[in-house]
């Protein structure tokens, strides 16, 4: 009987261990998408920086900025 209750603890113990290290791998996921996002959000406002400066300093020309993806 008291290996049946030492099997029982360690199978709830192992149970919980796992439970937490999925735990760990979504907020790893988590926190992951977020960088991404992140990184997303500061390239765009990069890029509208960027616009934005060359706008100002063509202004007032006769001819437009040329819109473009600048890396």
């Amino acid at each position: 009987m008291n290996t049946m209750k030492k099997h029982l603890r360690t199978g709830t113990r192992s149970a919980l261990a796992a439970g937490r290290r999925a735990h760990r791998a979504r907020r790893l996921v988590l926190a992951a998408s977020f960088a991404d996002a992140d990184r997303a959000n500061a390239a765009h406002a990069r890029q509208e920086a960027l616009l934005d400066e060359a706008l100002a300093e063509t202004f007032p020309a006769s001819d437009p900025i040329s819109p473009s993806y600048i890396g």
